[in-house]
Formats: structure tokens, C-alpha cells, sequence
């Protein structure tokens, strides 16, 4: 059956992505409602992650600015949200709810259950802190994605996250899930691992799935870094910060990719596909070559050779602001508490931002982003 509801949504992705590559390359800036529609439904956050500009406080970067929000508003109403799914339901898009640690959000399990009852898929992306306080409240709302990150065994997990027994309560609270979904005779969640690769954990992929195998997981994904330097900032801002926006470094303060030993990488990631590959992914999926492009030369290209973010999703911060992605440029292309998502996402400003992007394709901030892979 899985298999089954992979290959389904593999056609489906491929046929999308077809349309969207058909609106990106023809003459108008209209583009087709998103399929994800990704929000930020809160600015707090109960990790210090060393990857992260949240959890480092590094408050000039655009990836902080963006998560935290400005003004008043640092989180978004259950109210707007309800009128968000009213409003986009028609078109059917996924709605993925990350960034920050959606947990800590109070209505969270209200909204899950708004948007299951009006016939959308959610997706939920946490840190696994509080899992296992709200098992039984994502198996009620019928939550039928939940991500987990989790970036290495224990002791390496935790010196990266910056709290002590994160690894261990998060596996508890994927273990009490599985205790109710067994209970209740339900099938959601599926349950997936987001494993951020970085220099703190390159060497322990294969470790940490000898940890976690006997986990009844849907997909354990193996995420490159997303990142951008100084350098990438710099001939950006030289190039394109009157046009587009400023950019800024991004989840470097703490971490520099060039200490990765890529021999070291490529030898975990062929173990780990020779033993456990139909459990695993990798995002993206790289040889040994396009790995030391990857983290030593991240101003070359090695992927899609344009940006199409805007023309198959979006994402709506804390403050109801629409903004491409979270480590894109200092941009904003409407918020949701002054407009209506659909006015705003074929709107004046956004598609004076996907023509642009259209003729520019990519700039050297957007090369290590996930959305370009």
C-alpha cells in the first residue's frame, strides 16, 4: 500500500511540475493556486539549535527576521487561519505547518482538526520536545503528517539542539504515538525523521539509524544544510538588493559547511543506502562530486537552474506576512491581515516578483536552498 501512495504522489508531482514549468517559462507573471501552502503559525521556539539563527539569536539575518516577525502580531489567530481554509480549500493544497515549534502553539490542535474537517492534508513539523505531552491530542485532531527532527544519536542530538533529553523525549513521543494509533485502530499520522546534515553530525547517519531502526517509520529524510555565506550575501546585495531585496547570511553563525569531510559524508550515505535505502532519502540526492560542489563551492549551480517557488507555493509568517521562503531575501508580498491570500498571491507585487525572478532565475543567495532542489 505504500508503495502504492508513493508512486501515486510521484505522478502527481511530476505531472505538477510540469504545469508549473509551463507558467514559469510562458509570457505571464499568473500563476496556477499553490499546491503547500507553508505557515508559521508562531515565533517562539524551545530549542537552541547551533544551526539556526533562531536558536543562536542572530537577530541581523533575514532567516531570524523572518520567523520572528515584526509589530504586534508575533503569532497568527485561529481566526485568520480558519478564514484562510475557507478561503483556499477550493484548490486543495497541502498545508505544512513549520518553522519555529508549532507545539508551543495554543490552538494548534483546533486548527489540525479545522483543516482535516475541511478535507486538506496537514503536515506538522516539530522538534519532538513536547511530543509525547500531545500524543493523544495529534491522533484526535487526525493530523496525518507528522515530521520529527532529529539530527543524529542521542548525545550528538542534543549538543545540537541545545537542550538536554530532547533525543530521548522525542523518541518517546513517537513511540506513545505509535501506542495510540494501535489503540485507536487509525493509520495517521505517518510518522517521518527530518535529519538535518551539517558539520556537527556528518559522521553518524549510519549510528544514528542502528538508534532508531526498530522505529515503525514512514521515511527517514536526510536534509542537506540550507545555508548562505558571506559570499553569497555580498554578490547578492552587489547584484540584485535593489531589485529583489537584501540578503543576508543564514545559519552559519555557528557552523561553517566547508569543515564537512566529504569523504567521510559519501562513505555514510553508501552504507546507509546499502542497508536500510527503502527507509531512507536524501534531499538532495547527491554523488560524491556534487557533494564537495555542495558545501566547498555553493555559489555553482548543481540543481534546477531557476526558482519556482512562487508558482507552486508560498509561505505565510507568525505576523501574517507572505514571503517566498524563510532564508529567502528581506521580501514581503502582502500579509494576510490586510489582504485576502488569493488577491495577494496573483497580485501587483507578486507578480512583479516571480517576473524578475523569471528573468534573473537565481541569484547567488538562492543556490543552497532547499526550494531549488
Amino acid at each position: 500500500m505504500k508503495h502504492k501512495l508513493n508512486n501515486k504522489i510521484n505522478k502527481v508531482n511530476y505531472v505538477a511540475k510540469r504545469v508549473i514549468t509551463k507558467n514559469v517559462l510562458s509570457k505571464t507573471e499568473y500563476a496556477l493556486y499553490p499546491n503547500t501552502i507553508y505557515l508559521s503559525v508562531n515565533s517562539t521556539c524551545n530549542a537552541r539549535c547551533k544551526m539556526c539563527d533562531v536558536g543562536q539569536k542572530v537577530t541581523s539575518s533575514q532567516f531570524y527576521q523572518h520567523m520572528i516577525g515584526s509589530g504586534e502580531n508575533r503569532e497568527l489567530s485561529m481566526e485568520k487561519l480558519k478564514e484562510l481554509v475557507d478561503e483556499v480549500k477550493e484548490f486543495n493544497p497541502l498545508i505544512a505547518v513549520i518553522s519555529t515549534e508549532p507545539l508551543l502553539y495554543r490552538d494548534l490542535f483546533k486548527f489540525s482538526k479545522y483543516v482535516v474537517d475541511n478535507g486538506l492534508e496537514i503536515q506538522i513539523t516539530t522538534n519532538g520536545l513536547l511530543l509525547e505531552n500531545f500524543a493523544s491530542d495529534i491522533i484526535q485532531s487526525g493530523i496525518q503528517n507528522l515530521y520529527i527532527s532529529i539530527d543524529g544519536p542521542p548525545a550528538v542530538h542534543n549538543e545540537i539542539r541545545g537542550v538536554p533529553g530532547i533525543f530521548e523525549k522525542a523518541i518517546a513521543g513517537i513511540k506513545k504515538i505509535q501506542e495510540l494509533k494501535k489503540e485507536t485502530n487509525s493509520n495517521f499520522p505517518r510518522l517521518f525523521v527530518n535529519y538535518t546534515i551539517s558539520p556537527l553530525n556528518y559522521w553518524t547517519l549510519y549510528d544514528f539509524l542502528e538508534e532508531v531502526k526498530s522505529l515503525e517509520l514512514d521515511n527517514i529524510v536526510f536534509s542537506h544544510l540550507n545555508f548562505v555565506n558571506g559570499e553569497m550575501a555580498e554578490k547578492h546585495n552587489r547584484l540584485y538588493k535593489t531589485i529583489l531585496g537584501e540578503a543576508t547570511s543564514s545559519c552559519v553563525s555557528m557552523i561553517d559547511p566547508t569543515k564537512i569531510k566529504i569523504d567521510v559524508l559519501a562513505e555514510q550515505i553508501k552504507l546507509v543506502k546499502e542497508k536500510y535505502g527503502k527507509l531512507c532519502s536524501f534531499s538532495p540526492d547527491l554523488d560524491i562530486n556534487q557533494l564537495y560542489d555542495f558545501y566547498n563551492v555553493p555559489e555553482k549551480i548543481i540543481a534546477q537552474k531557476r526558482c519556482i517557488v512562487m508558482w507552486n507555493s508560498t509561505q505565510i509568517m507568525a505576523d501574517g506576512s507572505v514571503i517566498p521562503m524563510t532564508r529567502c531575501f528581506k521580501i514581503c508580498l502582502g500579509n494576510i491581515n490586510d489582504n485576502d491570500f488569493k488577491e495577494i498571491w496573483n497580485g501587483a507585487k507578486m507578480k512583479t516578483f516571480r517576473r524578475k525572478m523569471k528573468k534573473i532565475k537565481l541569484t547567488p543567495a538562492c543556490t543552497r536552498c532547499c526550494a531549488v532542489f
